[in-house]
């Protein structure tokens, strides 16, 4: 039987109407809703895969298990079902989130978002926390699942050369401080939604050498997202946040917006509007909470004297040290270190 891949994505599976009578009734009367609730049979939900989390908490970690992957194979390619319950969660693998039609919306935290449109690609790192919303019923999104496992070994020749995806996934599998996701936004380039399509069809109906081609088709996709990257990459000002504590994580004891600012290509005077504009603090402030950051740390789980902590969290001045921690948390750092050592 041969599948259409315009009917597979917009068929309404059970649990999305399921799904999307939960929603609306949610968006109507707050008691009638409650009432709903109560009616719903728990373990009746959890036998057929459903999550309610009015009801009982979802998996807070999505780990390689089988109904992530039912076929035992290296990647999974699923549509994320529409209208489902949106909560805050990570994955011990791979997560490639495509837009393919409608809205959608990422969130990695409750003032971090990105609406995402028809085009745009997310690839997130193993331990990323995040909600995914599609609440609508033209929301069509894929989503493929590599497994961190054998990623290494299924594909190394995307980890054999030096570029963008390589440095990002050997900096996954290392497990290093890394860039929290990547961002492409690649419109309606139709090379990059047949590879898409493709993918989906070959998973769905795994006939012979399927997970071959899929392999083929993963690298297939970041090969066109490479050579297109300068064009599709949100690299921009729109995560200045993520690089500038990346910038920090390394500087923070010995840099000021000047170096910064040369650091990431800009002026002083408009790299901190940009920094004041995208995080709604000033460069100064965010050193500041960072350096105090590293310092209570150092406070509590060291026995470092203070001046030496003073002095590694970029003050030159104990005075001056001594005067912005008080400032910042209310208490000079002997009293806090006392406080929290007890």
């Amino acid at each position: 039987m041969e599948y259409k891949f315009e009917d597979l994505i917009h068929r309404w599976e059970e649990h999305e109407l399921f799904y999307r009578d939960l929603y609306m009734k949610k968006q109507g009367d707050p008691a009638a809703y409650q009432e709903y609730l109560k009616s719903l049979d728990v373990k009746d939900l959890q036998n057929r895969g459903l999550t309610v989390p009015e009801l009982f908490a979802p998996f807070s970690v999505l780990g390689e298990y089988s109904i992530i992957f039912p076929l035992a194979a290296d990647l999974s390619v699923w549509k994320h079902s529409r209208y489902t319950p949106s909560y805050y969660h990570s994955h011990e693998y791979i997560e490639v989130v495509c837009v393919m039609e409608g809205r959608a919306v990422n969130r990695f935290s409750e003032t971090e978002s990105y609406e995402m449109v028809p085009g745009d690609i997310i690839i997130l790192p193993d331990g990323t926390r995040h909600a995914l919303e599609v609440f609508s019923d033209d929301g069509i999104v894929l989503n493929i699942m590599l497994k961190k496992s054998t990623f290494e070994t299924a594909f190394f020749d995307i980890l054999s050369n030096d570029n963008l995806l390589s440095n990002f996934f050997q900096g996954v599998l290392r497990g290093e401080n890394r860039t929290p996701y990547l961002y492409f936004s690649c419109g309606d380039d139709p090379e990059i939604r047949k590879c898409i399509e493709r993918m989906f069809l070959e998973y769905y109906c795994h006939r012979h050498y399927y997970e071959m081609i899929e392999k083929s088709l993963v690298i297939c996709l970041f090969s066109l997202l490479l050579r297109d990257a300068d064009k599709y990459l949100m690299q921009g000002e729109k995560d200045i946040r993520y690089r500038i504590y990346q910038y920090l994580h390394k500087s923070f004891a010995n840099t000021s917006l000047e170096e910064a600012a040369d650091a990431f290509g800009y002026r002083p005077a408009y790299f901190s509007r940009l920094v004041r504009r995208e995080t709604g603090h000033s460069f100064t402030e965010i050193l500041t909470a960072y350096r105090m950051q590293m310092a209570c740390r150092l406070l509590i789980e060291s026995k470092i004297p203070i001046y030496q902590i003073s002095e590694i969290v970029g003050y030159q001045s104990l005075e001056h040290f001594n005067r912005t921690f008080k400032a910042q948390k209310g208490m000079p750092p002997s009293e806090y270190r006392k406080k929290n050592r007890k």
